[in-house]
């Protein structure tokens, strides 16, 4: 009986050492925190972003900044359009409109929208990473 504790211990002791990764494999469901209404859901995308307020005087750079905004909206306007029962209205223009709270309120209700998406704010960057080695790398944000 001795004889088989240590036995027993001493396998115990080589599975110990052993580098196993232990791990719980741990299912998570991420849903969303609101769905659409089973008919059609009308959204209704705004641009609020201004690019005047940017201090930015390189016009090139300002209009990369522009065009990825506007970028932005489409990819929106697209990837929501893909959905069953949802249609669009991309008001990309409307940041010559001087767009408050109260002027998308009477855009949602003119458009009969059930939900507007605003674009407030965007910013475009490219940063250098890694610097103490010899090799650089660039991220874009």
């Amino acid at each position: 009986m001795n004889r088989a504790k240590a036995v027993f211990i001493s396998f115990l002791l080589i599975i110990c050492a052993c580098n196993v990764p232990q791990y719980i494999s741990v299912p998570v469901t991420y849903a969303p925190l609101r769905s659409f209404r089973p008919d059609t859901t009308t959204i209704l995308l705004v641009n609020r972003f201004d690019c005047s307020t940017l201090k930015i005087n390189n016009a090139k750079k300002l209009g990369v900044i522009k065009a990825g905004a506007f970028s932005s909206l489409r990819y929106a306007e697209t990837s929501l359009g893909q959905l069953p029962h949802v249609r669009v209205i991309n008001r990309v223009d409307s940041v010559s409109l001087n767009v408050s709270r109260d002027s998308i309120q009477s855009l949602a209700s003119q458009y009969h929208a059930d939900y507007v998406l605003v674009l407030e704010d965007f910013s475009a960057d490219i940063a250098l990473d890694n610097v103490e080695n010899s090799t650089a790398y660039y991220n874009t944000n």
